[in-house]
């Protein structure tokens, strides 16, 4: 095997390695959206019950 198939060799399995790690990144991108989108519905809900529950209550004597 010469050089440059050896490094051809090493450029073929380093660009696999870089498609896998994309694919990684990929999904993990793809979680962290619905993970947003989870937060913020919660933020929101929260924000609608803590509005629900002001209301004046009556002044015991």
């Amino acid at each position: 095997m010469t050089n440059e198939e050896k490094i051809l060799s090493l450029l073929e399995g380093q660009q696999k390695e870089l498609e896998k790690i994309n694919s990684r990144l990929d999904k993990l991108e793809e979680s962290a959206e619905i993970t947003r989108e989870g937060v913020n519905t919660l933020i929101a809900w929260a924000e609608d019950v803590s509005n629900a529950i002001r209301f004046p209550l009556p002044k015991l004597k």
